[in-house]
C-alpha cells in the first residue's frame, strides 16, 4: 500500500458505517482520513459530515468540562481529509462537506506524496 511505503501507520474500514464508529464508538483518533465517495452503507461526503460533527460536540463537550480548569487541554485531534473519486463532480461533494483535498483515481504514488507534502503530512526530500 502507497501510505505505508510512506512511513504513514494505515487502518481499513469497509465502509462509511464502520469509520464512523471509530470515532464515535472506539474513540480512535486519525490525524489523516482519505476516503472513497461510494461506499457501502454512508458514503464519503456524509460520513465526513457525520465524523465532523461528532467531533465538533465532543469538543464543545469537552470545553464545558475544562472551564476554569487551565491546567486540562480542551483539544479535540480533528483530522485532515482526504475524498477519494473516479467522479469530477463528487469533488464539491467532498469540500462542502470539510475535505481539505480531493484526489481522482486511479492516485498514484507520486501524486499522494505531493498531496500529503502539501499538507504538511510528509517532508519534502
Amino acid at each position: 500500500m502507497a501510505l505505508k511505503r510512506l512511513g504513514l501507520s494505515v487502518e481499513v474500514s469497509e465502509d462509511g458505517s464502520d469509520a464512523v464508529a471509530r470515532f464515535q464508538e472506539k474513540g480512535e483518533r486519525y490525524r489523516l482520513v482519505l476516503i472513497d465517495r461510494n461506499m457501502p452503507n454512508l458514503e464519503g461526503p456524509p460520513a465526513i459530515t457525520t465524523i465532523q460533527n461528532f467531533l465538533k460536540e465532543e469538543t464543545e463537550g469537552h470545553q464545558e468540562e475544562n472551564a476554569g480548569l487551565s491546567s486540562k487541554s480542551s483539544t479535540v485531534t480533528v483530522p485532515v481529509f482526504i475524498g477519494l473519486t473516479g467522479q469530477t463532480e463528487a469533488a464539491e461533494d467532498f469540500h462542502t462537506a470539510g475535505a481539505a483535498d480531493v484526489l481522482f483515481k486511479p492516485v498514484t504514488q507520486k501524486v499522494l506524496r505531493a498531496t500529503l507534502e502539501k499538507l504538511r503530512f510528509l517532508t519534502i526530500e
